[in-house]
């Protein structure tokens, strides 16, 4: 009987319970959002608005981005480590550059999801406005929200597109990352 009393205590919460794991859900959820909040893209966001760059119009939700006027010399692996650069490991889930294969450059333009909205819109506001790579490119990134929304939807999407057909490289490929930005290509399975 005492066991099925103690058995009862334990399934029933108390009212300060609940509400002590709905904040610590909460605190979980806000830290989570912004876990991927960058020192180094915040830096470039104020430095954007202290010379005037326009700031892009992204929808409120949005986590991916569809970000043009790449020079078109990248490839797949400066821009990762660019990102890496920015602070935004284990903030990307995904990373797709398309390729011109007969001219071996990149077409211009490249999609991005990030973990967290509040990563997006950083990451957004930081880079519209400017040069992406050194050299003689003077192209300035346009950053805007993706047709396709979320990781899930990306995947489904390119699952089966002729560049995941086994004769295309793999560095032409997009990529599912994982949370210390390393490619999963399970997840095309």
């Amino acid at each position: 009987s005492s066991s099925a009393s103690s058995a009862s205590s334990d399934a029933a919460w108390t009212v300060e319970e609940v509400a002590q794991t709905t904040l610590e859900a909460e605190s979980l959820a806000r830290l989570l959002s912004l876990c991927c909040v960058s020192p180094k893209l915040a830096m470039l966001a104020e430095d954007n608005a202290r010379i005037g760059l326009e700031s892009p119009v992204v929808e409120a939700g949005t986590t991916t981005l569809m970000v043009r006027n790449v020079a078109n010399r990248v490839r797949q692996a400066e821009l990762l480590a660019t990102l890496g650069q920015l602070g935004l490991v284990g903030c990307v889930d995904f990373l797709y550059l398309p390729v011109d294969f007969r001219r071996g450059t990149n077409l211009g333009y490249f999609f991005v999801n990030f973990t967290s909205v509040a990563a997006c819109e950083e990451f957004a506001v930081a880079v519209h406005g400017r040069k992406l790579a050194s050299g003689p490119s003077k192209k300035t990134l346009q950053v805007a929200a993706s047709r396709l929304q979320g990781l899930a939807t990306l995947v489904e999407n390119f699952r089966a597109a002729p560049v995941m057909e086994g004769s295309v490289p793999s560095e032409f490929k997009p990529l599912v990352l994982d949370c210390s930005g390393s490619p999963l290509p399970q997840a095309w399975a």
